[in-house]
């Protein structure tokens, strides 16, 4: 019997990608596990499925790092008129003295300490997301012990829990971004203030819970690892459910282009001198 947590063949590939990246080798073919054209237009198809859901909140994923390449600003033709949370992946990557300050890039705002520090970073992307009007920010990271990205992610787990009102999350965003751990935290989130709550006391939701905390979303460093929209039932009704979906490749990004590019580029690009020292025998 396959159980529902069992692996494709190309998700085992991309698993063991991630496990050879943080030490030992394996023979993958890059090129079959990364997107081509084509299927960078399945995946706005995809997405785009959102736009006829009536009830939909959208939490749109943009890098902290580099957020001109990663913010989707035809964002409303995939999700029409569906509110928008923006969630501000990898802050923790932030420099220190960015939490720190008052004001960044000449944005309003007079706070002390962190909290100044965290309402400017607000404020600075609510600016640059002007055009997506987005209803709230959140700013979060996949480290846990990171105290100031932390209180984001709570931050949005309970505005998920408490004002989604029948509304099914999208986790929508560039490719490799964050999207899918970002989903994996929530769900243990969503899954924890659930079974705190009693809502998977009975036998059926028992299951449901085991479930949920075997669910893992695949994660690699090649854009297109999601390939179509992933629901998750982590709420109490079986109905509602959080989902994840593939990662946009967007024109001005370097993920757009294809990787047998990069590795042309590679091979040409010019490698730096290193300098040789000889001793001159008498």
């Amino acid at each position: 019997k396959i159980k529902n947590w069992a692996l494709c063949p190309r998700c085992k590939a991309l698993s063991k990608l991630g496990k050879a990246k943080r030490g030992g080798s394996i023979d993958i073919d890059l090129e079959a596990l990364g997107p081509d054209q084509k299927m960078t237009e399945v995946f706005r198809e995809e997405v785009s499925k959102i736009r006829a859901k009536e009830k939909a909140v959208v939490i749109l994923c943009v890098d902290a790092i580099n957020i001109s390449g990663s913010l989707i600003k035809t964002i409303r033709n995939y999700v029409g008129g569906n509110p928008i949370l923006l969630a501000v992946t990898r802050c923790d990557l932030l420099p220190d003295y960015v939490w720190k300050r008052h004001r960044i890039g000449g944005g309003e705002g007079d706070h002390d300490g962190d909290v100044g520090g965290i309402q400017a970073i607000k404020s600075f992307f609510r600016e640059r997301a002007s055009n997506i009007v987005p209803a709230e920010i959140y700013l979060c990271s996949e480290e846990t012990k990171f105290r100031r990205t932390t209180a984001g992610i709570q931050e949005l787990t309970s505005d998920l829990w408490q004002h989604l009102n029948g509304r099914d999350p999208y986790i929508i965003g560039a490719a490799n971004i964050g999207k899918s751990t970002l989903t994996d935290i929530l769900i243990a989130k969503l899954a924890g203030k659930g079974e705190k709550a009693g809502y998977f006391s009975d036998r059926l939701g028992a299951k449901r819970l085991e479930a949920l905390k075997r669910s893992r979303i695949t994660k690699s460093s090649l854009p297109g690892t999601t390939l179509q929209n992933v629901r998750v039932p982590c709420f109490d009704d079986h109905t509602q459910a959080l989902w994840d979906t593939p990662g946009l490749l967007l024109d001005e990004s370097l993920k757009h282009f294809p990787i047998r590019n990069f590795r042309e580029i590679r091979a040409q690009r010019p490698s730096q001198i290193q300098p040789q020292i000889w001793e001159e025998s008498k």
